[in-house]
């Protein structure tokens, strides 16, 4: 993907805050999950990409979830994804609502790339349209992608926006996407998804045709990637 476009379980805590905020707009929930509570919960399922037959699960590592391949395959099948070679995708199994912010501590080796699947619609356990933010040693890429059922990806990729900056291998990056409907026109009509990389606002764009609300996945794959902790505010 990035190369072509180029003591508690599961929920360290969840905070509710009460009642209303002083502007009056109801309280948001949010939710933190260690790699732990994201490996042992029953609220993540395994996914696949359409152009796959299968996917391959992910495993704990170190204090990170991380992809998998079968003992003993090559790392080149690794990085180029034969057949989906290594790639693990889950995704939570109820839609979050259409504005919405998550964020996630991610790691990628010297070619792999990492991040989140957002707004995605699904196909059994097939990704359908959705938007793709991965990082890799290259920066970051923002992809829309659009289910056809046709070509080798079954569907047509679009790139609507990127970071380029180098990133280091097996060092913690602080991905955070946050989205919203935007109603102002002199800011551009469309959905807005905007993207922080360790707190610094990187990426922002405007999409005039967006996708409804779906599914939050976790996408890890061209290489050995890992996640150590997300967090979702809805």
């Amino acid at each position: 993907m990035r190369a072509k476009r180029s003591c508690c379980l599961f929920c360290l805590s969840v905070l509710l805050a009460a009642g209303t905020s002083l502007a009056g707009a109801p309280a948001k929930q949010e939710v933190l999950l260690s790699a732990e509570g994201l490996f042992h919960s029953r609220e993540w399922l395994p996914l696949r990409e359409p152009r796959f037959e299968r996917g391959y699960p992910w495993a704990l590592k170190e204090g990170f979830l991380v992809n998998t391949a079968p003992e003993g395959t090559p790392y080149e099948q690794v990085r180029r994804m034969e057949k989906g070679m290594g790639l693990s995708i889950y995704g939570l199994k109820e839609p979050l609502p259409e504005q919405y912010e998550v964020s996630g501590v991610f790691r990628v080796d010297q070619a792999a790339a990492a991040g989140f699947v957002l707004n995605s619609g699904l196909r059994g356990d097939a990704l359908a349209d959705h938007y793709l933010v991965l990082l890799y040693h290259g920066g970051i890429n923002l992809w829309k992608y659009t289910y056809t059922g046709e070509g080798r990806d079954h569907g047509v990729y679009m790139k609507l926006g990127w970071l380029s900056r180098p990133l280091k291998s097996d060092t913690d990056y602080n991905l955070k996407i946050t989205t919203r409907r935007n109603t102002r026109p002199e800011r551009g009509l469309g959905y807005e998804l905007s993207v922080w990389l360790d707190g610094e606002h990187v990426l922002g764009v405007t999409d005039a045709a967006p996708l409804p609300p779906g599914v939050l996945g976790i996408w890890l794959g061209e290489g050995y990637a890992g996640v150590r902790q997300v967090t979702i505010r809805k």
